[in-house]
Formats: structure tokens, C-alpha cells, sequence
């Protein structure tokens, strides 16, 4: 991970994001770094796989193809072949 410091910062920026970090029992660094995600759209990969699973999900939905334990099994041994 990159390190990163940060010059001026206006007392009354810095009391801010101290109360807040304070207020979400956080450091003033976690506070920040997550202020920046937050702000920067950023996801963790977690939160992308999340996503993905969400719209395969979806997906299935949409074209209402069930396949049973055995015909997925069938499949699985097929590939292996």
C-alpha cells in the first residue's frame, strides 16, 4: 500500500475530520481513507464479486432455465472428460 501525507490542511478541515473520526470510532487516517472511497465511488473486490453475483442472479431470472441437481452433475463430469 502507498503512504501518502498530506500539507496544509485548513484547522478547521482537520477539527472536522477529527469529530468525525471520533463520532465513527475510527482514526482520523481510516476516517480519511474512507471519506476518499466513499467519495472516490472505490469498491472493494468483495464488493465487486457481490455485484456479480447480484446480476448473475438477476440474469437467471430473466431467462427462467432451471436445471436440476443431476443435469448440473451431468454437465460437470462431461467437461472432465
Amino acid at each position: 500500500m502507498a503512504n501518502l501525507t498530506i500539507k496544509n490542511i485548513p484547522t478547521e478541515l482537520y477539527e472536522m475530520l477529527k469529530h468525525k473520526a471520533k463520532t465513527n470510532h475510527r482514526s482520523i487516517n481510516s476516517e480519511v481513507i474512507f471519506t476518499l472511497k466513499k467519495v472516490l465511488g472505490f469498491r472493494e473486490k468483495a464488493e465487486s464479486d457481490e455485484v456479480l453475483r447480484q446480476q448473475a442472479s438477476e440474469f437467471r431470472k430473466k431467462i427462467k432455465v432451471s436445471l436440476s441437481e443431476e443435469e448440473i452433475n451431468e454437465a460437470k463430469r462431461a467437461g472432465r472428460e
